[in-house]
């Protein structure tokens, strides 16, 4: 407990009453202030100019307590003690040029004030104790506030502490010292063209809940151990533009429990003097976002060993965003990412020019499995290192979108992919233009346990072109390559091993690849198109099954002839799944005997399709044959029905003998009512037609009629109708 005497003869408490100058000893009721004083107050308006000798505040100055206080000085020089200003009234305190050296001060002392300000421009001031702006809520907010303006400012002592929505700027301000925690609670600090030799540490906010904003500009700075988001669901923004700012211990961006932070350094030199690197979300679900961003940004790290952590709390998110910096200026370390398994952290590269070779975050845990590293509209290219993630139980996802690009490519030595047990990574392209992974020796993904999924949409990719990949080797290993939209995928060969699970997914663009191979695979068609590269077994073990779901399994076999040793099971929620369709000149042969399940549809657009090694295949009412290539089926081939389009470039060749079971239907898309008697629709021409007369229309216009030979089926229209084309 603190007690104060106030013993007669060593200490006076003073009031100012102005109108008047503050050398007026009159006006001060017993004399100017001294050093010794111990309550000074300041009521109405106090002036004072040109000044020499210095003026004594006291040990207490008031200004605004009782009644309005308003002290004037031009070119003068203050010493004072504690400092209040809107001690329950309104208090200003504008200096201009001279000097001020000040200890604890308070704007807005106590409760009912209706503004406080304290404004120094060209002033050489010197504060050694804490300050606070809006130490009580203020009336009027928007006119409490602390601002400085050119000259200097030195703080020796205490902390700074801006809430209640006041405000604190430095505007031109050489800076030597400012010591002491910086707390922004529902407040706004800035810098504009200040240069700091040493700005202390800082929390915005430190209050529960309350929120923080701290703005530099053009300015130059140091600054300690710093937490933004500094207490418990507190938010915090700090925006830094066009200002060299070197970090000299960790700061701490969601910084308490449940905190929400934002910070932004804009084209700025930002350096990172010690290996105690920013953590970003480090708080139990806390929210850390760190931007850098623009092209004048430069980054580099003068101790190496040091990691950015990005989500180090429990049920944390951090996200750290590089955003149009030219990394030619950059150098810095190992991002690490996600501290606690439960933690979700991103590492983004956006909308940077170049390729290089950008760090990729790597989990600090085994187990944790929110690590997301983002290539948006950047560019990675790496061409030494043959490992791709080589901590055991380490987990990440590559997310590579918005024309960004990704190239890794060595030219000795085996690619391990990736090079440590249970390690697992995900790679989801979307709207790439290239994403290419090879080497001039194979690559391979054969670590125990080890997971690997490559997911292309809208995108083109080059995956081992030049070899091959040895795909879920590892014992327990699961590897999958999934493909949608408009992608076109170029692989070579893919050989699969039982010792782990592959899984290939076309469920939409083009897969081109020569060979998949090896055991324990599966494909599952579902509108993706499988393209040959050359003549070869495409599909060439039969214990590989093909799963075809509604939008069907679709080859493209160009000019070659190619094979594939599997069968077709149908598989998805649809009764009839979207059967098979051959496009392209060259030849497909399926080679399996017999186990066939799908349900839907065989269509020969073009070239050949042989299913002859399947003797008694027999489809089921409903599941057509058609298209304008040739189809040459087994013994015994019997069709559910005949399927056209008036789009097709003639009839459907059958290389041998079609039986049509009891129902079969016939449909033709594109078909309508018209006037003419002259139209024909060549359906199907084969060596020998069983069962034409079981054919029945499948919901054909009205005047149409099924004709057949014992080797033909035609449309032809009743008299009186037209054949029309939608």
């Amino acid at each position: 407990m603190l007690t104060v005497c106030f013993c007669a003869g060593l200490a006076a408490a003073r009031t100012f009453t102005g109108p008047g100058l503050y050398t007026d000893a009159s006006k001060w009721g017993g004399g100017l202030p001294v050093a010794t004083d111990v309550d000074n107050i300041v009521k109405g308006l106090c002036g004072v100019t040109n000044h020499t000798d210095m003026l004594y505040g006291g040990k207490w100055f008031h200004v605004g307590s009782g009644s309005a206080g308003y002290v004037l000085a031009n070119n003068a020089h203050f010493n004072i003690g504690v400092f209040r200003i809107g001690d329950a009234k309104p208090g200003v305190f504008e200096q201009t040029g001279g000097s001020i050296y000040f200890g604890a001060t308070a704007l807005g002392y106590s409760s009912g004030y209706g503004n406080a300000q304290l404004y120094l421009k060209d002033v050489a001031a010197t504060n050694t104790n804490n300050i606070v702006v809006g130490d009580k809520e203020p009336k009027d907010v928007a006119n409490t506030y602390m601002k400085v303006e050119g000259g200097t400012f030195r703080k020796t002592g205490g902390s700074t502490t801006v809430q209640w929505g006041t405000s604190m700027s430095f505007d031109n301000v050489y800076i030597p010292s400012y010591s002491g925690f910086i707390y922004v609670n529902n407040g706004m600090l800035s810098y504009n063209n200040c240069v700091f030799t040493n700005l202390s540490s800082m929390s915005g906010s430190s209050s529960a809940g309350k929120t923080g904003i701290v703005s530099i500009v053009n300015s130059v700075f140091k600054q300690g151990k710093s937490y933004f988001g500094g207490a418990s669901k507190a938010t915090s923004i700090m925006n830094v533009s066009n200002s060299k700012w070197a970090q000299e211990y960790q700061i701490y961006i969601g910084g308490s429990a449940g905190a929400t932070s934002f910070v932004t350094a804009a084209n700025s030199e930002l350096k990172y003097t010690t290996k105690y690197l920013p953590e970003i979300g480090y708080g139990a679900n806390s929210y850390g976002e760190f931007l850098i961003t623009g092209k004048d940004s430069k980054l580099t790290e003068q101790v190496t060993g040091g990691y950015i952590f990005i989500a180090s709390g429990s049920n944390s998110v951090g996200r750290l965003i590089y955003d149009g910096v030219d990394f030619s200026k950059a150098s810095f370390s190992v991002h690490r990412a996600s501290c606690e398994i439960d933690a979700t952290s991103y590492l983004i590269y956006r909308n940077l020019e170049g390729q290089r070779t950008y760090p990729i975050m790597e989990p600090y845990k085994a187990g944790v499995k929110g690590t997301y590293t983002i290539f948006d509209n950047s560019h990675y290219k790496r061409t030494s290192g043959n490992t791709f993630m080589g901590s055991t139980g380490k987990t990440n996802i590559i997310n590579v979108v918005n024309g960004a690009t990704f190239r890794y490519h060595i030219d000795t030595g085996i690619l391990w992919f990736m090079n440590a047990a249970k390690v697992s990574s995900t790679f989801n392209v979307t709207n790439s233009p290239l994403f290419a992974i090879s080497g001039t020796g194979y690559i391979t993904h054969e670590k125990e346990g080890a997971a690997l999924k490559l997911n292309f949409h809208d995108s083109t990719a080059q995956i081992a072109t030049n070899n091959y990949f040895k795909f879920g080797h590892g014992a327990g290993s699961v590897a999958s390559l999934s493909i949608s939209g408009n992608s076109h995928v170029l692989a070579r060969t893919f050989d699969c091993s039982a010792n782990g699970k592959s899984e290939f997914n076309l469920n939409g663009g083009v897969f081109e690849v020569l060979q998949i191979g090896g055991a324990s695979a599966t494909i599952n068609f579902n509108g993706g198109t499988m393209k040959a590269w050359q003549s070869i077994s495409q599909i060439s073990n039969a214990a590989i099954p093909c799963n075809v779901m509604e939008g069907g399994a679709i080859f493209d076999t160009v000019t070659y002839t190619n094979s594939i040793a599997t069968k077709f099971l149908h598989a998805g929620n649809a009764a009839k799944d979207g059967g098979i369709v051959k496009k392209g000149s060259g030849k497909l042969v399926l080679t399996a005997a017999s186990g066939h399940t799908f349900t839907g549809d065989i269509i020969v657009e073009n070239g050949e399709m042989d299913i002859s090694a399947a003797t008694g295949f027999t489809m089921t009412q409903g599941q057509k044959i058609g298209g304008s290539g040739t189809l040459v089926p087994g013994d015994g081939f019997v069709a559910g029905g005949i399927a056209s389009s008036t789009d097709a470039a003639g009839a459907l060749t059958v290389d041998g003998a079609v039986e049509f079971t009891e129902g079969a239907t016939v449909s033709v898309d594109g078909l309508t009512v018209a006037q003419n008697t002259s139209s024909r629709i060549n359906l199907l021409v084969a060596d020998s037609i069983i069962g034409a007369d079981r054919l029945v229309a499948d919901e054909l216009p009205p005047s149409w009629k099924i004709v057949y030979t014992a080797t033909t089926v035609d449309l032809v229209p009743v008299t009186g109708t037209l054949l029309m084309v939608k």
